[in-house]
């Protein structure tokens, strides 16, 4: 409810499940690796429950048990580390924007970032 407040977003709730998947995870990032976990679901969530299956693969290779094996996320073809960034803030913006319902000024907002910035990383992308 707090991340949905704070980046005014539709409260989630998280099962069970979910919470087992947090609270079984090292957390080598602390605080701010769970804020930012739960920022990330709040975007690319489009349920009212968030369930393991949401959490998991945010987690990474180590928390499923696969070692160091590809993630099967759209950005895992991608070769180089900045291939995959660019990927994941390519979907995480097209999301937003969408929920927006196109509204930039409403997707920058609830990114927490400057409008003119948001457009510049439209540019880069090539989503504009």
């Amino acid at each position: 409810e707090y991340f949905g407040t704070a980046m005014g977003c539709p409260s989630r709730v998280l099962t069970g499940e979910a919470h087992q998947a947090l609270a079984a995870y090292r957390w080598p990032g602390n605080v701010r690796e769970l804020r930012n976990l739960m920022e990330r679901l709040l975007i690319m969530t489009d349920a009212s429950r968030i369930g393991a299956g949401d959490v998991e693969p945010l987690l990474g290779p180590i928390a499923r048990g696969d070692g160091m094996e590809e993630s099967q996320d759209a950005g895992a073809n991608s070769r180089t580390l900045g291939e995959q960034l660019a990927n994941f803030e390519k979907q995480i913006l097209t999301k937003t924007l969408r929920e927006c319902d196109g509204n930039v000024a409403a997707a920058a907002r609830r990114l927490g970032m400057d409008r003119a910035n948001l457009h510049r990383k439209f540019k880069k992308l090539g989503l504009i």
